[in-house]
């Protein structure tokens, strides 16, 4: 599979070596479709777009996350990386509904799943941001996430990410099956439906 994030990270000339938050307007879902379109013809195939981790909102949005993802999805027939603690990072710190997130997501275009870790801060205010670090072990929040996706979406494969603070390969491991029990405890509920 090939992924990339719905970012951007060029200004003319100039690459920031960061992504980048895209606005959720019409002239962003025509540029970024447009580069899909060109990116999946150039490579001859599907490519799959990850949805963000996000820490602020522009002021002059139309429409919010999930439904503009959608919106590129449809367009571009292009796939869904869905990154489920980018969801909960990005739900918590703009203050929106987990699950009516995932109520707007089309399970079917979803190709890959990942789970992380994040960190919380304080904030001034006495709140705390969270910050997609991928440096802690995933939550408990994001196992219940991909227990509800895969039992919305079926078997797909899951990714554990982790680039920072990487901890011995047991601990890993020992991760990696609580993922694996997931899809493992989900797996009936498969068979049980084919056979429907």
């Amino acid at each position: 599979m090939v992924s990339e994030h719905i970012a951007w990270c060029q200004d003319g000339a100039m690459f920031h070596n960061d992504l980048l938050p895209v606005p959720y307007t019409d002239e962003a879902l025509h540029l970024l479709s447009d580069n899909i379109k060109e990116m999946q013809d150039h490579l001859g195939r599907q490519v799959l777009v990850e949805n963000p981790s996000t820490y602020l909102a522009f002021k002059d949005t139309q429409y919010d996350e999930a439904d503009f993802i959608m919106k590129v999805i449809q367009q571009t027939d292009c796939g869904l990386l869905l990154d489920l603690n980018n969801i909960l990072v990005s739900c918590h710190n703009q203050g929106w509904d987990v699950m009516c997130y995932l109520e707007k997501i089309d399970f079917d275009a979803v190709g890959e799943i990942h789970v992380a870790g994040h960190s919380d801060r304080a904030l001034p205010d006495g709140g705390t941001i969270k910050i997609d670090d991928h440096g802690s072990m995933v939550r408990n929040d994001a196992w219940q996430l991909l227990d509800e996706v895969i039992k919305k979406a079926g078997p797909k494969p899951v990714l554990l990410e982790r680039d920072n603070d990487v901890p011995s390969y047991q601990v890993l491991i020992d991760e990696c099956k609580i993922g694996q029990q997931i899809l493992d405890d989900n797996a009936q509920g498969y068979s049980e439906e084919k056979a429907s």
